[in-house]
């Protein structure tokens, strides 16, 4: 990677990086984060962070209830903690991930309240599928404040560019895919099981990410097994799964890629996304995906998995049973590393960045 533009220049990334926590396979910005930093340390931009990473119980287990006690302080420490850096580290690139949250995007605008376009560029990140999150939370107006104070947004798919774009902002909206490091990618890929054997999903173990109906396609497919690698909302704490379903919390990132790589088939439900990091995954390991079409999802995708709408649990079934044929199988799993290789590796990602970080390059 080259980048020409960095020598001198100083970021100032305000998003969750504990390490210690995002070994775990708690999925989102915080997994961007480690990436993103493995990445920057190859470039000569000089980065600052403020880790926005939850606080008490919330920081072991992502679903736990939220304290609003702890949820103030750890707002004022980010605040106090931005100030500081903006002041002392003078940063000539702010950049901001947001997932969108009513509490994060306020606390995001309280920070934008001290940034000044003209003397910095202020880019806000958000990691999510921006039009459905914003309609879940109902904070529009407030992501409208923010992008008035932005010099970029950076989006994760094709339908949040078009809904930010229909602002008409003086800020630039540009897509910038997630991303997995070239070396995570598999080179080749052999489908030598005649049928399908496992399947596999990663992330939340909650209703929204179609947990129950992993459960009813699981009771279809009684010879198969269901491994779900993720952490358990407490809905699903006394839960009785199907005995053909495991579930194993609490995995390391090398925990994952074994689950995926001893997989037939990566099963992804959600009913929202942004840009999934574990989908990315799932396809650099050569797996055949069948997934809902939200967010970046039908993008992703394409010839390496089959799409289906939210909840349609026949289709799932029904694509489940196609790609048990070995051939189909093989296809896809050749056609999703091909995709990640050419679309979402690291140095390509990358070099987006740097034109975004320098404004005059983007067209």
């Amino acid at each position: 990677m080259k980048f020409e533009n960095s020598k001198g220049k100083k970021i100032l990334l305000v998003t969750p990086y504990n390490r210690k926590k995002s070994e775990f396979s708690k999925g989102g910005i915080a997994i961007w984060s480690i990436l993103y930093m493995e990445e920057v340390k190859k470039t000569n931009y000089e980065v600052h962070v403020v880790d926005t990473t939850a606080i008490g119980k919330r920081m072991k287990k992502n679903n736990a209830k939220k304290n609003l006690f702890l949820e103030v302080i750890r707002a004022f420490k980010i605040i106090v903690t931005f100030m500081w850096k903006i002041t002392f580290k003078k940063p000539d690139i702010i950049h901001i991930n947001s997932a969108c949250g009513t509490a994060g995007l306020f606390r995001d605008y309280i920070c934008l309240l001290f940034t000044n376009r003209r003397k910095h560029n202020v880019i806000l990140h958000l990691h999510c599928d921006v039009e459905r999150a914003l309609a879940k939370h109902k904070n529009s107006k407030l992501i409208e404040k923010c992008l008035k104070r932005v010099n970029v947004v950076l989006v994760l798919n094709n339908k949040s560019y078009e809904y930010c774009k229909k602002f008409n902002y003086k800020s630039e909206v540009v897509i910038v895919p997630n991303f997995i490091n070239r070396l995570m990618v598999k080179n080749t890929v052999v489908q030598s099981r005649d049928c399908i054997e496992n399947v596999v999903f990663v992330g939340f173990i909650q209703r929204e990410k179609g947990i129950l109906e992993i459960i009813e396609i699981s009771k279809m497919f009684p010879t198969i097994s269901f491994t779900l690698v993720g952490d358990k909302s407490p809905e699903f704490n006394d839960f009785i799964f199907p005995k053909n379903v495991s579930v194993l919390e609490h995995a390391t990132r090398d925990e994952v890629f074994k689950q995926l790589d001893k997989s037939d088939l990566f099963l992804f439900p959600s009913h929202s996304e942004g840009f999934s990091m574990a989908l990315l995954e799932a396809m650099s390991r050569g797996l055949p995906i069948v997934c809902t079409n939200v967010g970046a999802n039908e993008e992703m995708v394409l010839n390496g998995g089959i799409v289906v709408d939210i909840g349609d649990i026949s289709k799932m079934i029904i694509s489940i049973k196609r790609i048990g044929n070995p051939a189909i199988r093989q296809k896809m799993a050749k056609d999703n590393i091909e995709r990640v290789l050419n679309n979402y590796t690291s140095d390509k990602i990358f070099s987006i960045f740097e034109l975004v970080y320098n404004p005059r390059n983007i067209s």
